[in-house]
């Protein structure tokens, strides 16, 4: 259930007293607020108050049909509802978002939520299916000893239990001295894959599940690789057919430009539908866990990071290897784009030289369409280049600086091709271990 929000801050102002009194005069006990202590200090300072901050009163329903008597003079809190003999304690439980207070619930000891003090000063009551806003309307006496006890406590998630359990298996449980980022270096995937023993192994099960489902990353999340933007006229489909290579390992190379931009790039990536999410069924190690989640690392060098979160439906992570005859080939999600290969540069899995040679040839391109571009600005000043005039030019800018994107679609071949290579030796060598371990179960 939402947190109730835009409370209505003020319950109203204190009864006033004459400016010529000495002291005020008795407070009534059918008034809430003048009842409350700090609602009138004996100076006679008037002050508005919340519904919140009235610690003990009756309050009802808008339509004052319905009632009941909140007691907050003491912890834990107390309610009474109009008509009942129950008199239920209350325990109180943050409710944040995005990491903003909101609020309080009140529950009851069997965690059945009763009432919602948000941070404005507003209360709302829950009864079944419905809530109301509700308000004091008169004073009352403190409820006596409750009758429904205890203190509510969350249970844990189903998945903190998951995620403990595999904590203790993890790389870096085990050996301190390795880092998250280790799980991108495949020479060190492998020291840690065959140095592990049979409880480390573990294996990826899909469960059917058909969103949010785990694809390769390049390291952690706080890593980031570089990107390019997209102008606004890309090559053309017949440009895109002449880069074979690259397709057959499920990618395209697209160049993108536009007239006196300063940022014209070439795109690698995915052809659209080509992504693969983790294999149901791959065997691995898990490298490290955070409160909800793990980061699992493939026989093959693979890194995934694998949400625990959904433990009835979505994806999770069990103990054992499982059979050989389950397990999906490697390297099957072999392509990778410049985002991920800039990524791998950063945390020394790929050498530097690599990704530099890479960006010269980006570099290149934005040069050479802005040369062959120059040669639109006539007829863009006259205000007759049309979508068509345009897309014509974007054509020759392809044809002149086609080198360019063979270039860039070479070392992209080399360096996927490389990896892939490497993974599929990773995952013999680790395939050896977890049979020798009889991890293969």
């Amino acid at each position: 259930m939402k947190a109730p929000t835009n409370a209505r801050l003020v319950l109203g102002l204190i009864a006033g007293v004459s400016a010529c009194a000495a002291k005020p005069g008795p407070t009534s006990t059918t008034d809430p607020v003048a009842a409350t202590p700090s609602a009138q200090p004996e100076d006679g300072t008037l002050r508005p108050l919340t519904q919140a901050q009235v610690k003990l009163a009756h309050y009802a329903t808008g339509d004052g049909l319905a009632g009941f008597v909140l007691d907050r003079t003491a912890t834990p809190a107390k309610l009474q509802i109009d008509g009942e003999q129950e008199i239920i304690e209350l325990t109180m439980e943050e409710e944040r978002k995005g990491g903003e207070l909101t609020g309080h619930y009140l529950l009851a000891p069997d965690g059945r939520r009763h009432l919602f003090l948000s941070a404005e000063g507003s209360l709302t009551w829950f009864r079944g299916r419905d809530e109301a806003r509700v308000n004091s309307d008169r004073a009352a006496a403190a409820l006596p000893a409750a009758t429904v006890t205890g203190t509510y406590v969350r249970p844990r998630p189903a998945y903190e239990a998951i995620v403990a359990d595999l904590a203790k298996i993890a790389v870096r449980t085990k050996n301190k001295e390795v880092k998250s980022e280790d799980a991108s270096d495949l020479a060190k995937i492998e020291k840690a894959l065959l140095a592990a023993d049979a409880a480390m192994f573990v294996r990826y099960q899909s469960r059917g599940a058909t969103s949010f489902l785990p694809k390769i990353q390049p390291a952690p999340a706080n890593i980031g690789g570089l990107g390019y933007g997209r102008s606004d006229f890309v090559t053309d489909e017949d440009e895109v057919k002449r880069h074979t290579k690259i397709t057959k390992l499920g990618g395209v190379v697209l160049g993108y430009s536009m007239p006196r931009s300063q940022g014209n790039h070439i795109i690698v990536e995915a052809a659209s539908g080509q992504e693969q999410a983790l294999a149901d069924g791959t065997p691995g190690i898990i490298w490290e866990t955070d409160e909800s989640s793990a980061t699992f690392v493939a026989l093959d060098g693979g890194r995934y990071h694998v949400s625990l979160v959904d433990t009835d439906k979505g994806p999770k992570i069990v103990r054992g290897a499982g059979p050989e005859s389950a397990w999906p080939k490697p390297a099957q999600d072999a392509f990778f784009d410049i985002t991920f290969l800039s990524a791998l540069s950063k945390v020394g899995a790929v050498p530097q030289s690599t990704i530099d040679e890479v960006t010269a040839t980006d570099d290149q391109w934005n040069i050479c369409a802005q040369n062959t571009w120059k040669g639109a600005d006539a007829v863009i000043d006259s205000g007759k280049a049309t979508v068509a005039v345009l897309k014509d030019w974007a054509k020759k800018v392809s044809k002149a600086c086609r080198k360019s994107l063979d270039k860039q679609e070479t070392l992209m071949v080399a360096a996927i091709e490389a990896r892939a290579k490497q993974r599929k030796a990773l995952f013999e060598k680790a395939k050896a271990r977890v049979v020798s371990v009889g991890a293969n179960k």
